[in-house]
């Protein structure tokens, strides 16, 4: 599903028109304003056709290394026929004039990029209410585009990828002091394996971890094991959200059980549990019911359905895990 900018009946879609002669013009008047306004902008987040064209075109000259002014602009648009289309030679010079401060290019730039935005949640938001009007229209994968849709759009909102030195390093010192504060040895989450937190330091917020063995070699129980410990067992318990594939929910819950209870999960599917492996499994069931452990058993995930779910967790529970 692509949300294209499309006029609704009887309505214009949102833009701001001086904003965009602004950064036209500011580009004009100082051509490393281009620059500045390329950190922002790309051709398609202009509203008027001729807007984008001009852009395009001063793209076009920054690659070639050649200045942009009047002339260039003109003679770069009228080789690719494209110099009536913007309003010719007179609209150029227009946007000089109408562009007093070069200095608020930045300014200009964020409302030209907040309105395209804005445009397309309202062309995303009209496609799905129209492909919702289709009977036919099979409900999840119509949930699971609206949801890719609408993630896309988060995504392609932030702005800046980089950071200054001193930011990092101040982040970085923040963590460390934490650390201290805390009397930990560990930067991240410990997994309950002091070995292995030896050798990551514990795991990482950023870090993709994957657990990769044959069949029938503990992935299950080691993965569970990280869960459980992380969220009952330090001095500050982490919720914790498990996708299972295979088995159902309340397996896993019961396999969380017998390992905080140090009982033989074996025995419990039988009933042959003694008393006092009972009295084990009561106090364990006391302790986990209290940990933010949730399981997800959606048949079929996809990484879209997981990457929505662990959002909506986030947002209502926080996660560590």
């Amino acid at each position: 599903m692509v949300a294209k900018e499309s006029v609704p009946s009887g309505a214009m879609l949102p833009h701001d028109k001086e904003a965009e002669q602004g950064v036209l013009g500011a580009i004009i008047h100082n051509n490393e304003a281009f620059y500045q306004a390329a950190e922002l902008l790309e051709a398609e987040h202009f509203f008027s056709p001729a807007h984008r064209e001009l852009f395009k075109a001063m793209q076009g000259l920054t690659e070639q290394q050649q200045p942009i002014d009047e002339i260039t602009l003109g003679n770069y648009l009228k080789s690719r026929n494209k110099l009536e289309q913007v309003g010719g030679l007179v609209y150029i010079a227009e946007l000089v004039d109408l562009t007093p401060v070069t200095a608020n290019v930045l300014v200009y730039a964020e409302i030209v990029r907040e309105k395209h935005q804005v445009r397309q949640l309202i062309n995303a938001a009209q496609e799905i209410a129209s492909r919702g009007h289709e009977s036919q229209e099979d409900v999840q994968g119509l949930l699971q585009e609206a949801e890719n849709v609408f993630l896309n759009l988060a995504t392609n909102a932030a702005r800046h990828s980089y950071a200054h030195l001193k930011q990092l390093i101040v982040s970085n010192f923040a963590t460390l002091e934490a650390v201290q504060d805390r009397g930990d040895d560990l930067t991240g989450l410990p997994s309950g394996f002091t070995q292995l937190d030896e050798m990551t330091n514990g795991l990482q917020p950023s870090d993709l971890i994957i657990l990769a063995a044959r069949p029938s070699m503990g992935k299950t129980s080691f993965a569970l094991n990280m869960a459980r410990y992380a969220a009952t067992e330090r001095k500050a318990p982490a919720p914790v959200l498990v996708f299972t594939l295979e088995m159902s929910k309340e397996q896993l819950a019961m396999r969380l059980l017998c390992s905080e209870a140090g009982v033989d999960s074996q025995k419990l599917r039988v009933g042959n549990l003694d008393e006092f492996e009972w009295d084990k499994l009561a106090a364990a069931a006391g302790s986990l019911s209290e940990a933010q452990v949730y399981i997800d058993e959606t048949p079929e995930v996809t990484p879209l359905a997981v990457k929505a779910i662990a959002r909506r967790i986030q947002a209502e529970h926080g996660l560590g895990m």
